[in-house]
């Protein structure tokens, strides 16, 4: 499948929002063309990998990219 930003984006709200099972958080992401994803515990960020090259990266809540001096 084509790599859907806004149904990855719509499912990890999901999770934020209404604490959905990993299970149905991964299947919803496969669906979305998401292949693997790389969680930065320290960057308080996801990436995440579709099949194609494709990637977008969410960030966790209140964080947000530093400025770059």
């Amino acid at each position: 499948a084509d790599f859907d930003v806004q149904a990855l984006r719509a499912n990890i709200l999901d999770s934020q929002q209404n604490n959905q099972h990993f299970r149905d958080f991964s299947i919803r992401a496969m669906k979305a063309g998401v292949q693997g994803y790389f969680a930065f515990l320290r960057g308080q960020r996801v990436t995440y990998c579709g099949r194609q090259g494709d990637q977008h990266t969410e960030w966790f809540p209140g964080a947000k990219p530093q400025a770059k001096l």
